[in-house]
């Protein structure tokens, strides 16, 4: 999913799993609103600050980075931040990282016999 498809009204999940609500076109601009605690320190966080991947453009905010979207089946839903995870329309799927020992005992195998394919 890209900033340019969210839309007002979507739920937003962040990497430290601060739920949020998409306000575009609002007078203060486009943002994300936190109403779950309190969002990154802040209730608003403008999407300016945020690249088209939706990773977060300010160096050390990666815990902003949005990993989850959600969308609501209707407006009567849409102001609770208890929302199920059917609900969810984009997911970030983070590249796995394993070393070869851990490879070898996930598949119970001497690591001499691993030979990885592209």
């Amino acid at each position: 999913m890209k900033k340019s498809e969210l839309r007002s009204g979507m739920m937003v999940k962040t990497r430290n799993g601060q739920r949020a609500i998409v306000m575009l076109n609002t007078p203060n601009g486009d943002a994300i609103v936190g109403g779950e605690g309190n969002y990154n320190n802040y209730t608003w966080q403008y999407l300016s600050s945020y690249n088209e991947d939706l990773t977060c453009k300010i160096p050390g905010c990666e815990i902003s980075d949005i990993v989850k979207v959600y969308r609501f089946q209707s407006n009567m839903k849409g102001a609770s931040f208890d929302r199920p995870e059917s609900d969810v329309i984009w997911e970030r799927k983070e590249p796995i990282e394993l070393t070869m020992d851990e490879i070898a005992r996930k598949f119970n195998i001497p690591v001499s016999q691993l030979k990885i394919k592209k």
